[in-house]
């Protein structure tokens, strides 16, 4: 089972430029702010981070440049699919792997439908998980519950946080850093994008 896989590759380097929105999600039932949003790529920076994993290139979807400040324990829906991540901005995030029930759990974030669905997550503990650099590319399974948290405490302990307090340092967290990333999707599953990836 592969929860994710790190490329011994760089990402380039993106342009600081407007951008259309495309799409807002993961927005806490106690707040007005979504925590992640997608913006376009032009055709040019599509083709730039597509050369860096040419042989996905015939199974390419779709691609978004991403801010995301903080996301619960969630799994993607649809066709299989693997999603490339080419890091820009971090700030020692953690993006975390969980297992156990999986149980879907709309208490704390609104969302509407958009190709994937929180779980609860007093069922679910985490396995694996990985804090990435700016230009770190790394190949994630969407369809594994995953989060992506400060790495301020235990896992478990700050999804409490976030979901049962105003929790200060949290918040402060939110506003003060910043992640933004290239997002690429990919129709196979990551066992096969491995594979194609050193073909």
């Amino acid at each position: 089972m592969i929860f994710f896989h790190k490329l011994d590759k760089k990402s380039p380097k993106l342009s600081l430029t407007e951008r259309e929105l495309i799409s807002e999600h993961g927005r806490l039932r106690k707040s007005k702010k979504y925590n992640l949003k997608r913006y376009t790529l032009s055709e040019t920076e599509r083709e730039t981070y597509l050369n860096v994993v040419p042989n996905l290139r015939p199974y390419y979807m779709d691609s978004a440049v991403t801010d995301i400040t903080m996301l619960l324990p969630h799994v993607h829906t649809g066709v299989p699919h693997t999603i490339v991540n080419f890091y820009i901005e971090t700030a020692g995030e953690k993006t975390t792997f969980w297992d156990g029930e999986m149980e879907m759990d709309d208490r704390y974030i609104k969302d509407d439908g958009n190709g994937y669905y929180n779980v609860k997550p007093e069922l679910i503990e985490p396995v694996q998980s990985y804090v990435a650099d700016p230009l770190d590319v790394y190949m994630i399974n969407p369809f594994r519950m995953h989060s992506v948290l400060p790495n301020i405490d235990e896992e478990k302990n700050v999804v409490h946080r976030i979901v049962n307090t105003v929790d200060r340092e949290i918040m402060r967290y939110a506003m003060r850093n910043k992640r933004k990333l290239i997002q690429m999707f990919f129709e196979l599953p990551i066992e096969k994008a491995v594979e194609k990836i050193y073909d």
